[in-house]
């Protein structure tokens, strides 16, 4: 006789016993509050200065897209002066170095808050240019100080609460990008530009005082053993070169920064100047953009440290593939494509968080363990030169021959073209990367946890997405 529960379906049904008492027993992260605070007073800065507003800001002095991507590409490119600021680690500390970058980069906002107020009167051809310095100085310092926060962070995040902490780390920056955006979008609603621009940048110099006094409250720890410039480039190309799966893992990471980074400039930028919208509707769809990476963020926050990173890579590469399609297709001018903006930007906020947490989560997993500081600083160095150069480069060929606002269609979607197929073709890869620790099984109804049609994960499943891993499993370190 066939019977029918009725009722609720217990979580069991859907989730395995060893996953549903995981998550009732998830370490708090109370500890790492001060860390959570940095982050979300240092969004009010970098959301401004590195983001959107950045780029509107470079279009309205005057600046080509071949401009706009050389300041949108210092935050990578200045990326090699972490691996050389690891020697004054020893010297410094971890805090005093960060502490003094942090404080040093605000000169970067003062010096923009200036050129903005004389642009009032009109803008002067030396303005593009300095706002381009600006953006270098800034990235520099920033660099700078990073080398010592990502093994300081490491030094005081036990590795059972990275991948949580770091998803949470992603939801209060994003929820703070959400907030200091709307802010924005709402000033170039009510005021002119560059007053709007004004009161943005005043913004970002209250977020870089805040969260240089947020680094105060962060534990302190002894120096790292002494270091030198000789030593490092001794070792820097021994970590590139002999094959491990830190190499390996350099390479993929790489070359995925070398394709995706100049999507979000670009796309932007031809809004503004092929699309013609306005600046306050672009800030808003980066509104939507944050919106998807906080959302992300909270759902990777449980799960990460019990599935692993491929599932989440798997979906960056997939979504990333869609939105390169979306902007092909609004580039070639398919009619009606520019109200389904909103959806690619949510799309590329939840890809950022997809991203974001599982990359910092494994990272550590290959890097060699006594020459960690380094190994990190190197990876971000290399990944950050590849992602900078990109925007230079293709931002040469998509500007208009005589250097005015605007890009070449052509070329752009030549750009996107490359995106979509490299996306795909990524995903045997990183699919198939090797965790160093053992990973609990993955539901293997993803699918209805997700809330997403069942054919959805077998998709996935076929693409290459391992659901299950054996008990006991370690990684090869082989390339």
């Amino acid at each position: 006789m066939l019977r029918l529960q009725i009722g609720p379906i217990p979580a069991t049904a859907i989730i395995p016993q060893h996953i549903v008492s995981s998550e009732q027993t998830q370490p708090s992260l109370r500890p790492y509050r001060p860390a959570l605070v940095f982050s979300f007073t240092n969004a009010l800065t970098w959301m401004i200065v590195l983001g959107t507003p950045m780029v509107l800001l470079g279009e309205k002095l005057g600046a080509s897209a071949f401009a706009i991507g050389l300041a949108y590409a210092a935050v990578y490119l200045a990326l090699p002066v972490q691996v050389i600021a690891t020697s004054a680690i020893p010297r410094f500390g971890y805090k005093v170095q960060m502490i003094f970058c942090w404080a040093a980069r605000s000169l970067a906002i003062v010096v923009l808050l200036w050129i903005v107020w004389l642009a009032r009167k009109g803008t002067q051809e030396w303005m593009a240019p300095a706002f381009v310095a600006c953006a270098w100085y800034f990235c520099l310092m920033r660099a700078a100080g990073n080398s010592a926060s990502a093994p300081w962070m490491y030094s005081f995040i036990p590795h059972h609460v990275r991948g949580r902490y770091f998803a949470m780390d992603k939801t209060v920056s994003s929820f703070s990008g959400i907030m200091i955006l709307v802010t924005v979008s709402i000033l170039f609603a009510v005021m002119t530009p560059l007053h709007a621009f004004l009161l943005s940048l005043l913004i970002a110099l209250a977020g870089s005082a805040s969260s240089t006094a947020a680094l105060f409250f962060w534990p302190s720890f002894e120096k790292p053993p002494p270091t030198s410039l000789l030593s490092i480039a001794r070792k820097v190309p021994a970590l590139c070169m002999r094959p491990s799966a830190y190499r390996h893992y350099l390479g993929l990471v790489a070359f995925w920064w070398l394709l995706i980074s100049p999507i979000t400039p670009f796309s932007a930028y031809y809004l503004k100047t092929e699309a013609g919208l306005g600046q306050s509707l672009i800030i808003v769809y980066s509104v939507f953009q944050y919106v998807g990476t906080l959302l992300g963020a909270l759902w990777v926050s449980k799960r990460l440290d019990r599935w692993g990173v491929r599932p989440f890579f798997a979906f960056t590469l997939a979504c990333y593939a869609l939105v390169g399609c979306y902007w092909v297709l609004l580039v070639a001018g398919v009619p009606m494509m520019l109200h389904f903006a909103v959806l690619a930007y949510f799309t590329m906020g939840l890809c950022n968080a997809f991203w974001f947490a599982p990359n910092l989560k494994y990272l550590p997993q290959v890097c060699p363990r006594d020459e960690q500081p380094l190994a990190l600083a190197l990876n971000i160095a290399v990944t950050g030169m590849a992602a900078g150069i990109s925007p230079i480069v293709w931002g040469f060929f998509v500007k208009n021959p005589d250097g005015s606002s605007g890009m070449m269609r052509g070329v752009f979607l030549l750009y996107l073209g490359i995106l979509v197929v490299s996306q795909l073709l990524l995903l045997i890869p990183f699919t198939r990367l090797k965790e160093l620790e053992n990973v609990p099984h993955l539901p293997g109804t993803l699918c209805l946890h997700i809330r997403l049609p069942r054919f959805v994960s077998h998709m996935l499943g076929y693409a290459g997405l391992s659901l299950e891993q054996k008990e006991g499993e370690t990684a090869d370190t082989g390339d």
